[in-house]
């Protein structure tokens, strides 16, 4: 459901279970890995906080590429300066969301080479630095063959329930980078929807 924050939702998810947080959502609409965060996010990462010890970022970026056909051979060196421009405000950890499936949508269909081109860009980036940790979204939303409740109808954008595939993955990403082994998938996933379910939603 695009009309409700994520950065909201994690902090209420939060404060039900008993822990005070603050989320900054640096999500801007439409933005790609060449603008990234030097000319879409000027305000949240460019010109905020000089420093990001102790803070982790998820990134989730590059459909807007594919969708607006401007992923270029030089993807993973624009995507490496968006890392860059993390690390160098000394961003702890770094979760990277790799591209999912289009092709649910019917005028997005014919993307799965420039797909799989980012998705390999990604990984060859998350290999070269050791505090960048891959999700893989594409496999877990259905990869080449989408699964169709994991988004929006005839849209791809995620649905309800890809959206909590999307946590819970990356919750396992946290587990794995050993930041947070007091986690646990089933918990996380139980309080999640619990929590979205008490504010309307359904699966």
């Amino acid at each position: 459901n695009r009309d409700l924050s994520t950065a909201s939702t994690i902090e209420g998810l939060l404060a039900d279970s008993g822990t005070t947080a603050l989320i900054r959502s640096a999500a801007v609409g439409g933005a790609t890995v060449d603008g990234g965060l030097s000319s879409d996010l000027p305000n949240q990462i460019v010109t905020g906080p000089a420093d990001l010890t102790g803070i982790w970022a998820v990134v989730q970026i590059g459909s807007n590429n594919i969708t607006s056909g401007t992923l270029t051979a030089n993807y993973a060196i624009e995507l490496q300066d968006r890392i860059d421009e993390l690390n160098a405000k000394n961003a702890e950890k770094i979760f990277l969301y790799n591209i999912p499936s289009t092709s649910i949508d019917p005028s997005e269909t014919g993307n799965d080479a420039a797909i799989a081109d980012g998705n390999a860009a990604q990984l060859s980036v998350a290999n070269a630095n050791a505090n960048v940790y891959l999700v893989d979204l594409h496999t877990a939303t259905g990869g080449v063959v989408p699964t169709p409740e994991m988004f929006q109808s005839a849209n791809y954008h995620l649905s309800p329930l890809g959206t909590l595939t999307a946590g819970q993955i990356l919750n396992d990403a946290i587990i794995a980078s050993s930041g947070s082994p007091t986690l646990t998938t089933l918990t996380i996933n139980a309080q999640l929807q619990a929590f979205l379910e008490a504010r309307g939603w359904t699966f």
